[in-house]
């Protein structure tokens, strides 16, 4: 009777050591998981830094037609000195404009550089610490049920 509750003991532990062996299994394949999917979300973070590396050449590239507009107007201008008056006064009000357009753009695409770069830092900082607080947790997870199951097997042992 007492083997036979030994033995029930010992059948016992080891199936409790088989389900933590694999929830410790389970553990890892979600620790590789998120693993993936931070993987994933920085290059999805990659990505969308290009776009906005893209939008800000496209941008660059505006600023630097105005800038050549700009200077092309004020050439003209010098140019056509000997003309009407009207004439000139219609060049300064372009040129007004334009400078006026330059400095709205200019403004512009700093401000949404600095936006878009701050934002993304701010879901890369996120995401990065959503990730590793999971990671760490499982990893903890894994240390206490792998314990745990050292110690069932030592018990296991001693009963044998």
């Amino acid at each position: 009777c007492e083997l036979s509750s030994a033995m029930t003991q010992i059948t016992s532990l080891q199936a409790e050591g088989e389900d933590r062996e694999r929830k410790l299994k389970m553990s890892g394949d979600e620790v590789q998981r998120l693993q993936a999917a931070l993987v994933m979300g920085e290059s999805k973070l990659k990505t969308a830094l290009w776009e906005l590396d893209d939008a800000t050449r496209s941008k660059a590239a505006r600023v630097a037609e105005l800038e050549d507009e700009l200077r092309e107007v004020r050439h003209t201008r010098d140019v056509m000195g000997d003309l009407h008056e009207s004439q000139k006064s219609e060049m300064e009000r372009k040129i007004l404009h334009l400078e006026k357009a330059l400095e709205e753009a200019t403004l512009e695409h700093t401000r949404r550089t600095a936006i878009q770069g701050k934002n993304h830092e701010e879901q890369l900082a996120t995401v990065q610490k959503s990730f590793q607080a999971q990671v760490d947790a499982l990893s903890r997870e894994a240390e206490v049920t792998a314990k745990e199951m050292e110690r069932l097997r030592r018990e296991g042992k001693e009963l044998s």
